[in-house]
């Protein structure tokens, strides 16, 4: 796991604000006559003390997992690639027009925009108009025969 500095001072951060949390709950709850400056500093019970660190070093570990999160959140979001506003595209071949005014097929302009790949396939209007026996056997062959999964 990599810790950068962003990650570790939210760690610090986090640590210190829930050890700032306590004290100030103890103070509140059990140590009314004291002081809260001695509280923080000075006047520290033994068990206390313990327990403080206890829930500094928790709050820190908590504090890296959650910064790494954010570090691994950030990444993602930079390699997110997205297409928005319009696509000159042809009426008749399809082709896209490229940021440099050059056609290119949709396979490539999306390959090259995204983390797409393209598998190619017959739709069943295509099949009838460019394939009209081998449609109307296959189509037969399938009504006897189901496509199985």
């Amino acid at each position: 796991m990599k810790f950068d500095k962003k990650i570790l001072s939210v760690a610090v951060l986090l640590g210190f604000l829930g050890g700032l949390i306590d004290t100030i709950l103890d103070y509140t709850f059990f140590y009314k006559d004291e002081s809260l400056l001695d509280l923080l500093f000075f006047d520290v019970p033994n068990n206390a003390l313990y327990f403080r660190s206890v829930i500094l070093f928790l709050f820190i570990i908590f504090g890296l997992i959650v910064g790494n999160t954010i570090s691994r959140l950030e990444e993602a979001l930079q390699n997110v690639k997205t297409l928005t506003g319009f696509l000159p595209m042809c009426a008749w071949c399809k082709n896209i027009r490229n940021d440099e005014g050059y056609w290119q097929k949709i396979e490539a302009y999306f390959k090259s925009h995204s983390d797409l790949d393209f598998t190619h396939a017959i739709c069943n209007d295509c099949a009838k108009k460019q394939y009209p026996e081998l449609y109307t056997e296959l189509k037969k062959k399938t009504e006897k025969e189901p496509l199985k999964n």
